[in-house]
């Protein structure tokens, strides 16, 4: 093994959860200062807003699709399969492992 290789990120680093997680704290950023009402509308919210990024970025990526010059030599589309793996580029930088 390389030394200088870095170390595989796990899921919990990769999607940072400990980062996600304190977000829903207010304000104040103090969990205990909220009530449960208000830690459900900070988090439907905040998931609204990750949705609506999602679909701004699959927007852009097919106007840069309909956009782009064709070409017959052009064989893939850029288009990541449909899974709940990250894309091959990134695999290798996650490690599955606790």
């Amino acid at each position: 093994m390389n030394p200088q290789a870095p170390k595989p990120a796990t899921y919990w680093d990769y999607i940072r959860v400990e980062d996600l997680l304190a977000l829903q704290g207010g304000l104040d950023r103090d969990e205990s200062k909220v009530c449960n009402e208000e830690v459900l509308f900070i988090t439907v919210h905040q998931i609204y807003e990750l949705w609506f990024k999602l679909v701004l970025r699959e927007l852009r990526l097919a106007r840069n699709l309909f956009t782009a010059p064709r070409s017959p030599s052009r064989s893939s589309l850029g288009l990541c399969a449909a899974s709940s793996a990250p894309p091959p580029r990134c695999a290798s930088r996650i490690s599955t492992g606790s």
